[in-house]
């Protein structure tokens, strides 16, 4: 990736919504944006409410744990609740940037499978629009966590300040309290991004073993070209050694080298061709925990996030 670009990525860091179990019935009022009340019963057949918080909606936009903090503590007085347990709570990771969501696209596909990879997860989807071959979000869900990259701005044709968002979402187990996020956050998906880094390699063993097997079927068996071949599935080669790795496998062409070169060379501004070093990959993994730990910490958000906010 281009290190100017690789520098411009940018994201600010904040709690998004929280669901928490609460015993019995809880009155929200009709007027309390941000809130919504579910009555379930558990397997005993004793009644509770399943809450889902956005403070953000009710009070505006909150960039710091302490703000946060404030927030919930005021919301669930006037719920007059104060017996509690979070089930799930969502990080939101943002970007003000126009056109930040295709740009690091592909970035966040090779990182996402690494964390699909290092977790087992089958349920690992890309979206586009119905109508056109626009991508739209990317996602990974497991028993634990999920996490989702999406296009803010197509989702709110415009007229939100955000752009793009990386969402990370925990299932929390236990009898979690809000003082536990900060480790949730700052501990337990810091080390699931290590374990994303550390399956990388293997994210781009898999995607080879699959397109081989395409490869073969479409350019051995149809006689489709080899450049259109690359073309076509571009997004899925995250490195220049990936791509020689692919063409030497297929036992079918000629100076791997010089091919992978020539099509980078040739095709660059007509598809998905960035490649991506570790430390391009380190670089978004470190801005995802400053911004997370900027949250936390409770310091101030960029002047840009000011600017834009106020």
């Amino acid at each position: 990736m281009d290190r100017l670009k690789r520098n411009n990525y940018k994201l600010t860091g904040s709690v998004h919504t929280l669901q928490m179990q609460v015993p019995g019935e809880v009155f929200v009022p009709e007027d309390m944006a941000g809130v919504s009340c579910l009555l379930k019963r558990n397997k005993q057949e004793e009644l509770y409410s399943l809450l889902k918080i956005n403070p953000n909606a009710l009070m505006g936009d909150v960039w710091t744990y302490h703000e946060y903090q404030d927030a919930m503590r005021e919301i669930l007085s006037v719920l007059n609740v104060t017996d509690y347990r979070i089930t799930r709570t969502d990080l939101r990771l943002d970007s003000l940037q126009d056109g930040f969501f295709r740009q690091y696209w592909k970035i966040h596909r090779y990182l996402l499978s690494g964390l699909a990879k290092a977790y087992g997860a089958s349920n690992k989807y890309r979206t586009e629009k119905l109508d056109s071959d626009k991508k739209i979000s990317l996602s990974v869900k497991t028993r634990g966590f999920e996490i989702e990259f999406y296009d803010k701005q197509d989702e709110t044709n415009g007229t939100d300040i955000v752009t793009a968002r990386l969402e990370e979402r925990s299932k929390v187990r236990g009898n979690a309290t809000l003082t536990d996020l900060r480790h949730e956050f700052n501990e337990n998906w810091q080390n699931r991004w290590q374990n994303a880094l550390n399956n990388l390699y293997y994210v781009r063993r898999d995607y080879n073993e699959m397109l081989l097997e395409e490869f073969k079927k479409q350019v051995i068996g149809q006689r489709l070209k080899v450049n259109e071949f690359l073309l076509c599935n571009a997004d899925k080669f995250f490195t220049r050694n990936q791509l020689i790795q692919f063409l030497y496998a297929t036992d079918h062409i000629e100076n791997p080298e010089y091919v992978a070169n020539n099509f980078k060379r040739r095709y660059a501004d007509k598809c998905d061709i960035e490649f991506y070093s570790m430390a391009d990959c380190r670089y978004v993994v470190n801005e995802i925990k400053r911004a997370t730990s900027c949250f936390f910490d409770n310091e101030n958000v960029s002047d840009v996030t000011q600017n834009a906010t106020s």
